[in-house]
């Protein structure tokens, strides 16, 4: 865990980083608010710590850059300070702080505090990475079928056409094949499998009937690019 400390007070800062590396940080040191926006610049921190009060520019001017860079925007900000009145604390919270330490403080409480912050950030870091990688995922299948549906001839294939209809956003089953005689969830991963041949994902069609696939074709797809991502593997 990488976390950024800064305060004008050289021993606070050889205290907070002693006790800080110990814990199994990664500490930067500032003595200054500009030195603190350079260290997060340069190497995006899991948390920081700010003291109010500092040379050049002070820890609030510190947070509002931060959150000025999309990858610092999330990052949880730390501020500490020996002035912990109610308006001091409130003006640092509406500026996007997440904590506020009063001084004096134990460094035990302060280590605590920042393992909590440091792994809610990597936690939510990890969500986010996650939903990004699904949307990849499922934009590269969409793109694989279309790219199949374009540059292959326009011809039938030996067994069928198939023919996918959409209906309220829902999947109804394909239209006959020729010779085979399977459920429709069976008939749409074997037309996904062609590697030959011509289909179409039509829309706008009406249809009698209620769907008998409860699902949408971005789960189809998704589907069929895991079954083919294990069958490559296996």
């Amino acid at each position: 865990m990488r976390i950024v400390v800064a305060d004008p007070e050289t021993r606070v800062l050889e205290r907070l980083s002693t006790a800080l590396d110990n814990a199994g940080f990664s500490v930067a040191t500032c003595t200054n608010g500009m030195e603190a926006i350079s260290a997060c610049l340069t190497k995006t921190p899991d948390v920081v710590l700010l003291e109010r009060d500092m040379p050049v520019v002070d820890g609030l001017h510190v947070i509002q850059e931060m959150g000025r860079h999309a990858e610092l925007a999330a990052v949880p900000v730390m501020m500490m300070s020996s002035d912990s009145t109610d308006l001091v604390r409130l003006q640092a919270f509406q500026l996007g702080a997440m904590d506020f330490i009063p001084k004096p403080f134990t460094v035990l409480e302060v280590i605590l505090r920042a393992r909590r912050w440091a792994r809610a950030a990597s936690a939510t870091r990890a969500r986010r990475a996650a939903r990004h990688a699904r949307r990849a995922r499922a934009r590269h299948a969409a793109h694989d079928v279309r790219a199949r549906a374009q540059d292959r001839p326009a011809h039938r294939h030996p067994r069928a056409l198939g023919r996918v209809d959409r209906f309220h956003r829902r999947t109804h089953r394909p239209g006959a094949l020729v010779e085979l005689e399977a459920d429709s969830h069976t008939i749409l991963m074997t037309v996904l499998d062609w590697k030959e041949g011509y289909f179409e994902l039509a829309s706008g069609v009406q249809l009698d009937g209620t769907p008998d696939l409860e699902t949408t074709v971005t789960h189809i797809l998704l589907e069929h690019a895991r079954r083919t991502d294990e069958s490559a593997r296996s």
